[in-house]
């Protein structure tokens, strides 16, 4: 289930490419994934994620490692051990125990939020991943040495941007990750006809941008587009908290023509930046 999409690809007047990608693979190398702070995430919660959704799932399609290296010193695993299939099934096995440990949690009343921390293991996670700057990581990731998930899901980046060319826009215009084409061309429709109702609407996209990140897909839980729900969504992240739940915003960023440093994005403003009060003083 390892997966890579090009969400949005965009290249600013100053010479930086914007990505967004959506990215999955195994649960248990999101905390490695986290140590590059060069780029906005947001995740699939496993917090959010009913029991009985998140059970079918493990046991439907769990994560089982790519190959069972063997014991040696150091990080990096030697050679695969004499018997793989032997390995594969105790570690599913021990799927089957946590499932059944969790169920027992699930029945005394506990919230999703704890049950679901039992089978983290062999969970699979869905991740939008926004950066101008890919180099470091690809040099670190994609080398022969990095943790071979790591490594499966950097390549996959790297191949993706590779074979991807990005949309050229001008100074002021958005990055906006998961808008449709039929919705960039009702926008079009309006400029420079009104450009008044043509601000309005862009306004509008990107709310719904922010709020398809803050999902982690443009399509509602029941598969499909509704721009009412994605406003609704963005206006309960603005007010999250009483301060807002902002780091969907950082998805969303407006071109420059300089190499403007802006979070953690050059030649590019995050959405983030024009928000008010967006940090704590």
């Amino acid at each position: 289930m390892y997966k890579c999409n090009i969400i949005a690809d965009s290249l600013a007047p100053s010479g930086k490419r914007l990505t967004t990608v959506e990215i999955c693979y195994p649960r248990f190398i999101h905390s490695e994934i986290l140590t590059h702070r060069d780029r906005a995430r947001n995740s699939a919660s496993s917090r959010a994620i009913p029991w009985k959704k998140m059970m079918a799932a493990i046991s439907e399609n769990p994560v089982v490692p790519i190959r069972w290296g063997s014991e040696q010193k150091g990080m990096q695993t030697g050679g695969e051990i004499d018997n793989p299939d032997e390995a594969t099934k105790i570690w599913l096995e021990a799927r089957d125990n946590a499932l059944k440990s969790a169920q027992k949690l699930a029945d005394l009343g506990v919230h999703k939020s704890l049950v679901n921390r039992i089978t983290e293991p062999w969970m699979w996670i869905t991740v939008i991943m926004t950066a101008t700057e890919w180099k470091n990581f690809f040099r670190l990731r994609c080398h022969p040495d990095a943790e071979i998930h790591f490594q499966k899901i950097a390549g996959m980046i790297r191949e993706e941007l590779d074979n991807n060319s990005p949309k050229k826009l001008e100074e002021g215009q958005w990055h906006l990750p998961f808008i449709q084409y039929d919705e960039i061309v009702d926008l079009a429709t309006y400029y420079p006809l009104n450009k008044k109702f043509y601000n309005e609407k862009l306004e509008i996209l990107k709310k719904i941008s922010i709020a398809r990140c803050a999902r982690v897909s443009y399509l509602t839980h029941d598969g499909k587009r509704d721009a009412s729900k994605d406003l609704e969504l963005f206006d309960r992240l603005m007010n999250g908290s009483g301060f807002g739940h902002l780091s969907p915003h950082e998805h969303v960023a407006r071109a420059e023509s300089t190499e403007v440093r802006s979070g953690p994005f050059i030649g590019w403003t995050q959405y983030r930046k024009t928000v008010p009060n967006e940090c704590a003083d």
